[in-house]
């Protein structure tokens, strides 16, 4: 996981700021030496357009797409490896033990979403069915409503 400082717009690097910013290793009282790009307006721009696009196409989705999807977060984070947990303690000055358990979590719960797309209760749908047994008295109830309301 080398780091390059570029921001990435639906996949692709981009670079077109003039800023620098450099992270900071609280553990040793200095910056880190990758600079990272200040995003310009265009590439912002660019970057919720794209947002926008992928959100209308993913809200359309089966729950099969969006579960997996969910589960194919999990797994590149986790594929990201020790680099990812080493990286993350140097800019944060978090222990690694404390930075993998968060990892373990934020898979864990990217699954169980997954999990609930998949079963689908979170739609809290219902479909009422009619006792059979019951009979409409629409005229006798709309009969009495006249009476009590003269």
């Amino acid at each position: 996981m080398a780091l390059h400082g570029k921001n990435l717009i639906a996949g692709k690097e981009s670079s077109l700021g003039n800023k620098q910013i450099f992270a900071f290793d609280p553990s040793k009282g200095q910056s880190l030496p990758t600079p990272y790009i200040e995003a310009t307006d265009a590439e912002i721009d660019s970057a919720m357009n794209t947002a926008a696009d992928a959100f209308a196409m993913l809200r359309n989705s089966t729950a099969d797409t969006i579960a997996n999807f969910l589960e194919t977060i999990a797994d590149e984070i986790e594929l990201l490896g020790d680099e990812l947990i080493a990286t993350a303690s140097q800019e944060s000055g978090l222990p690694a033990p404390r930075l993998a358990g968060e990892r373990a979590r934020t898979a864990g719960q990217l699954r169980l979403f997954a999990a609930v797309v998949k079963e689908g209760s979170f739609a809290d749908a219902r479909i009422d069915i009619p006792a059979q047994d019951r009979k409409l008295q629409i005229g006798a109830q709309r009969a009495e409503l006249n009476a009590a309301t003269q």
